[in-house]
Formats: C-alpha cells, sequence, structure tokens
C-alpha cells in the first residue's frame, strides 16, 4: 500500500471513530480560535451578558468548541454562573425533567476518578 493510501485510510478511521464517539472536536476553546458556530454563541452571549464576558471566557477556557455548538445561551450562562458559586460550596448541581428523561448540570473542580464515581452513584440510584 503506498504511502498515501495509508494515510487516507487512517484519517478515514479517525474520522469514523471520533464521529462515532462524539468526540470529533478534541481541541480545546482557547479564546481566539472557536469556530464559526461558536463565535456566533460566544457573541451572542457577550450581547446577553455584557459585563459576563470575563467570566464567559474565563468559564469557556480549556472546554472543547463543541461545548458551544452543544449548549445555547443560556445554559451556558446559566453554567458560568453556577461555576462562580463554587469558591461558596465545592459543587454546584442543578436537576430539571426534559419531556421524558432528566437533565443533570453537576459543576466542580476536576479529580482524578471524578466522573467514575458520579457515574457509579447515578448507576446505583438506577
Amino acid at each position: 500500500m503506498t504511502p498515501w493510501k495509508a494515510e487516507n485510510l487512517w484519517q478515514l478511521y479517525i474520522a469514523s471513530a471520533n464521529y462515532l464517539s462524539r468526540s470529533a472536536d478534541e481541541r480545546v476553546h482557547t479564546g481566539d480560535d472557536i469556530g464559526s458556530v461558536g463565535t456566533a454563541n460566544l457573541a451572542h452571549l457577550r450581547s446577553l451578558a455584557p459585563v459576563a464576558g470575563k467570566k464567559i471566557n474565563l468559564f469557556l477556557e480549556g472546554l472543547p468548541q463543541r461545548y458551544l455548538r452543544i449548549h445555547g445561551a443560556t445554559d451556558v450562562l446559566a453554567h458560568t454562573e453556577m461555576a462562580s458559586q463554587l469558591g461558596d460550596n465545592g459543587v454546584q448541581c442543578n436537576l430539571k425533567q426534559v419531556r421524558h428523561w432528566y437533565e443533570l448540570t453537576l459543576i466542580t473542580t476536576d479529580r482524578p476518578s471524578l466522573f467514575a464515581l458520579v457515574s457509579g452513584a447515578l448507576a446505583a440510584w438506577g
């Protein structure tokens, strides 16, 4: 197999694996390069909360770019506010029912095994 065919095959494999695992966007938000959809969402966020612009940028730093594609402006503002309250309480949590399912928003500082612990607790509750 020629090198360019192997490279094309590898690119197809990676693109498919990323699409199927919903992790197609591995780059993180840096404040400068957030893509056209992210730029529109960020501009909309800034228009809704001009004083929260720095807070929003600080909150978004390090998050995947797809975060701005998945969450609307009101969700991002709510998440930003929850994150700003972490100093008062180490965990911010919001549970709401959406149609036939529940949506849990949990914001806390990262630590080893955190996702596994939260997933295990939710699984134990059924």
